[in-house]
C-alpha cells in the first residue's frame, strides 16, 4: 500500500511476535506480521515519530502480561498534540521491548 505519513505527530508502540507471527501458519505464511511491523516502523521514524517496539516471539498470540501492561501505560501517557513523555525514556520495559530512544 502507498505510505501516507500522519499530518501530526503521533507516537506508537508496535508489538509483535517475531518472525514466526504469521497467518495462517509459519510453514505457509499469507500475512507476515513481523514484517509488516518492521515496514510501519521505519515508516513512522522517517516521518520523525516517537516508536517503541516490543517482540515478543510466541508467533500470532497475546503477547505476555508485562507487554500488555505496558501498552496501557503507553496509552495512558500520550495526550494529542503533546511530545512523548518516553521521548527521554520511561526506564521500566519488559525484555524484549526497545524503542529508537531507548524506551
Amino acid at each position: 500500500l502507498d505510505w501516507r505519513d500522519p499530518a501530526a505527530s503521533i507516537p506508537v508502540l508496535l508489538m509483535d511476535g517475531g518472525p514466526s507471527d504469521t497467518w495462517p501458519t509459519p510453514e505457509a505464511p499469507i500475512i507476515d506480521f513481523h514484517e509488516a511491523t518492521d515496514s510501519f516502523q521505519a515508516h513512522l521514524l522517517g516521518g520523525g515519530h516517537t516508536v517503541g517496539t516490543c517482540e515478543h516471539s510466541s508467533g500470532h498470540y497475546y503477547p505476555p502480561s508485562e507487554m500488555r501492561t505496558l501498552a496501557r501505560r503507553w496509552m495512558l501517557r500520550h495526550r494529542f498534540g503533546e511530545a512523548s513523555p518516553w521521548a527521554e525514556g520511561d526506564g521500566d520495559v519488559p525484555e524484549g521491548c526497545l524503542g529508537p530512544l531507548d524506551l
